[in-house]
């Protein structure tokens, strides 16, 4: 089968992430991989607007599909008035939120407790892992690896 040919800025492109991008960043499904230009609803559009349906959405667009004009609008607003904040830093959205998880929890669970909030899931693994050691006094984790972690402890349980 024969390699379709690229435009001269994908073929750039392709070049760039072949010498830069790490290996597991990026999963090539076809030679030479599709690069993409746009996206609305479940689609992705490449340099010359054909549309792929992309089956394998990731995040909200699984949910919502790209584009969305509801949440598109709802972050727009919020980038207007209070982009993203250290954790250290106190704002409504942030209150609000934690109030209404710590709420549900005692309402759903029976105990009352306090949210806190992580950058990201390496972090929440960490934390996790701290809260479990300090609960149980027990230092052995055992952990099956099914994510690339980004904190010592989690990549080290």
């Amino acid at each position: 089968m024969p390699i379709p040919e690229t435009s001269t800025r994908t073929a750039e492109l392709l070049e760039l992430e072949r010498k830069y991008c790490s290996f597991g960043d990026t999963v090539h499904y076809l030679e030479p991989p599709k690069v993409f230009a746009g996206c609305e609803g479940g689609y992705l559009y490449d340099e010359e607007g054909i549309p792929y349906l992309d089956l394998q959405m990731w995040y909200s667009a699984a949910s919502f599909g790209y584009k969305n004009p509801r949440l598109n609008e709802a972050l727009r607003r919020q980038l207007d008035r209070l982009p993203q904040l250290a954790c250290q830093y106190l704002h409504a959205e942030k209150v609000e939120v934690a109030a209404r998880i710590a709420q549900y929890c005692e309402k759903r669970f029976g105990v009352k407790g306090r949210v806190q909030f992580n950058v990201g899931g390496s972090q929440a693994i960490e934390d996790s892992l701290k809260i479990v050691r300090n609960y149980t006094g027990r230092n052995l984790v055992f952990a099956f690896s099914s994510f690339i972690p980004t904190v010592f402890a989690a990549s080290t349980a």
